[in-house]
């Protein structure tokens, strides 16, 4: 190209722009707004998807509460029945049964008594637990917090013979064997969280449910929150009302905190913002320490890590008869959202809102 062809090109390119300029002075601009990224997505516009996402999914769910948080604020949807058979519209401050998802407000309980220096993360638990004094070698309050003990899961059969109580489940296991040397492998279970609650009861010479009301409700502002309550909600399987099967009784450390979605924010953003712990506490509840089952990637001290499609997250799932619970929030905190359905087996559904919430 010479450069008088150039200069022409220049030239033509000028008036164009001038052109396009005055055009744009008399006219509003009409070209189509940029499609909205994951990163600036509005509160609104995302709650409607979710929203939109729990009524397709309605008739398979009974009911749903759906809380979505983008930074500092949040909106709570809800679809479907709280109750079958009265009618009963679901609404956003009725509690549930949250299941395991009370494992990481225990993690946090103990990891405020290593603080306190009446625990060490790497001390043996059995002179706080004499029921596994024969186990060898000693399991540490480290490997109980993170699935990597080696204690079996209680079954439906060992219940039923022993009853709800700690210890005599705790005795059995330490009669029968470990299903594994402590530290040397992963699995998650309900038992070690069980020993963790009877542990933190014989540091602090209190019932749990008042450790928790001290050291995690009101310390969290948790309004509605209790330790074995009555939840608001009716839970189902098989469409038959689950709820005098909860047994809310059985390993209370494990699974036994009932709540309803704003509580459990709560905790979260307590827990994040460093009023419940301190910085390193946090990091080593996010430090993976191995998978521990489930479709989760790795496993800290009482917060799981899994990874979505826009990046990854830290939280807990839980179940309990009739009752299906997701809370999880992005590394960057941006993010997060609880999902509670009052129906069994809505794994895949709670799942979906989930993704929707984090990564739409």
């Amino acid at each position: 190209m010479t450069v008088g062809a150039l200069s022409r090109g220049v030239l033509i390119a000028t008036v164009v722009a001038m052109a396009s300029c005055a055009h744009s002075a008399d006219e509003p601009d009409r070209s189509p707004d940029p499609e909205p990224t994951h990163e600036n997505r509005s509160l609104d516009n995302i709650a409607a998807d979710v929203a939109g996402m729990a009524e397709t999914y309605g008739p398979v769910t009974t009911g749903t509460i759906v809380l979505v948080r983008v930074g500092d604020q949040f909106k709570v949807i809800t679809s479907g029945r709280s109750d079958k058979a009265h009618r009963t519209p679901m609404s956003a401050d009725q509690t549930f049964p949250i299941a395991s998802i009370t494992k990481p407000m225990t993690a946090v309980v103990v990891l405020q008594l290593v603080a306190e220096g009446r625990l060490a993360l790497d001390e043996p638990v059995q002179p706080w637990l004499p029921e596994l004094a024969d186990v060898r070698p000693p399991m540490t309050v480290e490997q109980l917090l993170s699935h990597r003990s080696g204690l079996p899961d209680a079954t439906n059969a060992d219940v039923m013979r022993l009853g709800f109580g700690t210890e005599a489940h705790l005795r059995e296991a330490a009669a029968d064997g470990l299903d594994f040397r402590p530290g040397t492998d992963g699995s998650y279970d309900n038992l070690g969280y069980a020993a963790l609650g009877l542990l933190v009861e014989r540091v602090l010479d209190r019932p749990l449910s008042a450790v928790f009301q001290d050291r995690i409700f009101d310390a969290a502002a948790m309004t509605t929150a209790s330790l074995g309550g009555d939840p608001d909600v009716v839970g189902y399987v098989n469409n038959r009302d689950s709820t005098p099967m909860l047994g809310l009784d059985l390993f209370p450390a494990a699974g036994s905190v009932v709540a309803s979605a704003g509580d459990i924010d709560a905790f979260l953003q307590s827990l994040w913002a460093g009023r419940l712990i301190d910085t390193d506490s946090l990091a080593q509840m996010r430090r993976g320490r191995g998978a521990v089952g489930f479709w989760w990637d790795d496993y800290g001290l009482g917060l799981a890590q899994a990874h979505f499609p826009c990046g990854d997250a830290f939280g807990h799932g839980g179940r309990i008869s009739g009752f299906t619970n997701e809370t999880w929030t992005l590394t960057s905190e941006e993010r997060s959202v609880v999902v509670m359905v009052n129906d069994d087996l809505n794994d895949s559904v709670a799942h979906i809102l989930v993704q929707e919430a984090l990564c739409d």
